[in-house]
């Protein structure tokens, strides 16, 4: 039996001990389901073509069993010579003249390709993201839009935690907005894309009161879901259903309806931090949330394998759009002993990751200033099975300190100082206009080039054809 995982790796040896690749090329487009299909492109004018293409398609069939759907010539296939030109265009080879491109079911921004960030520099968006959950991630979030409050910061949480939301459950229902970020996504189809959205009146709440008195700063919340929802779940099912992140303008990075939720969110509210919590896990709100909107990624993780294993995962991704971040060591041991080895255990596996990431990672593992060196939050029964915001209050006097010292080193990696009076909607519209114009200029040159390049050949052939 021949494993998914294997694939790659078999098809790579094959081109590599075979030779074929100098005669012809080859673009191996994998689907979603992991089968495969094999175009050959002839570079020697048609010599031993058939032969080689029967060659490989019998080599392949034998080799990868059923993962293979076809070894065929494109030149009859539209959007196979489609693709092949972008190949061609956009990706390099990973051997002379053979290309691989894999489609992927889900999960973008978890692919290591670049980002354009636009305007997100003027806007300080902290994203808590935990590879497990159970990791206290939703609870640090509160307990830090708390202490910046307290500091005079004006803060917005954002819950896109949308499958499983439960940032509300802190809250009473006069605290919250009848709507949320799940029925935001929803509205903005019609709302052509969320451009005509923006007034926040409907999804956005002021719960700075509920934290209590001595707050000069406020807190502000967009929940998962509004009070709608949580009082019938089954609308929340079928809204959830419906609810479209618009992967597809993500992947070609155009404006979406989070990028103009965000634009309205700085330009009505002004906040000093948004303060974002993700979803658990591989999953692609985490991936656009820390790789495209945040100017810093708060990282959880606990001292064990698992989460050993996910740091793997995630440094590397984060590395590769330049995507800042800080690990946090949650939930760390307070008894003496039990503390010094979990904290030399998280470092080694920190070091590794972040080496695993990067080979050229220069830092010594005891070095405070290397990415790997974590912010710590030890475990504190206070907080231990918080579930109200008044359990949260009644915990905060005891954990006031560690979570001050975490929102000034978040301050201190993110000064609040914004370019006031831009309007990010209005930058956006512009930005969208531009990039609109250039895209059609592009494209009638390619156009262009392409007529060119089928006179030249119609030229060249009626001249070799005359006798």
């Amino acid at each position: 039996m021949i494993h998914f995982s294997e694939l790659i790796m078999l098809l790579l040896s094959y081109f590599t001990h075979t030779g074929l690749n100098l005669f012809e090329q080859y673009f191996i487009f994998i689907d979603i389901y992991g089968r495969y299909v094999v175009y050959q492109k002839s570079l020697n004018k048609g010599a031993n073509y058939e032969e080689d293409l029967n060659r490989v398609k019998t080599d392949l069939t034998k080799l990868t069993g059923p993962w293979l759907d076809d070894v065929c010539n494109p030149e009859d296939d539209y959007f196979a010579t489609n693709r092949i030109k972008d190949c061609l265009k956009n990706k390099r080879s990973v051997l002379m003249n053979v290309w691989i491109e894999e489609v992927f079911k889900q999960n973008f921004y978890w692919e290591y390709k670049p980002i354009e960030k636009q305007l997100y520099p003027y806007q300080h968006i902290v994203t808590f993201y935990s590879y497990k959950g159970g990791t206290g991630r939703t609870t640090a979030m509160l307990l830090t839009a708390l202490a910046m409050a307290h500091m005079g910061k004006k803060v917005v949480l954002l819950d896109f935690d949308i499958e499983s939301a439960g940032l509300f459950q802190f809250f009473s229902e006069d605290q919250l907005p009848k709507h949320g970020i799940l029925d935001y996504l929803v509205d903005s189809g019609p709302y052509k894309r969320g451009k005509s959205i923006t007034c926040l009146d409907d999804y956005l709440s002021s719960i700075t009161d509920a934290f209590g008195e001595g707050i000069d700063g406020s807190i502000d919340i967009i929940p998962a879901c509004g009070t709608e929802l949580l009082s019938c779940p089954d609308d929340y099912m079928r809204t959830l259903l419906h609810t479209d992140l618009d992967l597809g303008a993500f992947r070609q990075y155009k404006i979406t309806p989070l990028d103009y939720l965000i634009s309205v969110i700085h330009d009505t509210v002004a906040p000093d931090y948004i303060l974002v919590d993700s979803r658990s896990g591989i999953h692609q709100i985490a991936g656009i949330t820390m790789n495209r909107y945040s100017s810093l990624s708060l990282p959880f993780f606990s001292g064990n394998q698992s989460n050993a294993f996910g740091m793997k995962l995630i440094l590397p991704v984060l590395k590769a759009y330049g995507a800042p971040y800080m690990l946090i060591h949650a939930k760390m041991p307070r008894e003496r002993s039990m503390a010094q080895k979990e904290r030399q255990d998280f470092l080694q596996e920190a070091y590794d990751a972040a080496c695993y990431a990067d080979e050229n990672y220069s830092y010594r593992i005891d070095d405070p200033k290397g990415k790997h060196f974590p912010f710590e939050l030890p475990e504190r029964p206070e907080l231990a099975n918080v579930s109200t915001l008044q359990g949260l209050l009644d915990a905060y006097p005891h954990v006031k300190e560690e979570y001050e010292a975490l929102a000034k080193v978040i301050m201190h990696r993110l000064p609040s100082h914004r370019e006031r009076g831009l309007s990010l909607f209005s930058e956006l519209e512009k930005f969208e206009r531009e990039k609109a114009e250039a895209e059609y200029k592009a494209h009638i040159a390619a156009l262009r080039e392409e007529e060119l390049a089928e006179a030249k050949e119609t030229i060249l052939r009626s001249t070799h054809e005359q006798p």
